[in-house]
């Protein structure tokens, strides 16, 4: 059986976070604009056992030096480790 994973690029207050669950290469469900408490219920109705989050590295509450679309995501039980990661362009691979 293949894998269900997710993917969720958090955009901030105005843009909301948007969803894809994949089963291979073949998107099973896609969700944009979405509030993050919104994006809980498709993970769980998938059976996603993986789940990759992008948020801008920038975004941050003041105060605790997190940001934001973390923290809510975090509230929602979707991650419970927070590891930034710089990964190397692939920009020139990919042309």
């Amino acid at each position: 059986m293949t894998a269900i994973v997710a993917g969720i690029d958090v955009g901030g207050d105005k843009k909301g976070c948007n969803l894809v669950i994949l089963r291979g290469s073949t998107v099973v469900c896609s969700i944009t604009g979405a509030a993050p408490e919104a994006l809980l219920e498709p993970c769980l109705e998938y059976e996603v056992v993986a789940v990759g989050i992008d948020a801008p590295c920038l975004w941050r509450i003041k105060q605790t030096g997190v940001r934001s679309g973390k923290l809510q995501l975090r509230n929602f039980k979707f991650f419970k480790k927070f590891k930034n990661v710089r990964l190397p362009d692939l920009t020139p691979v990919l042309n």
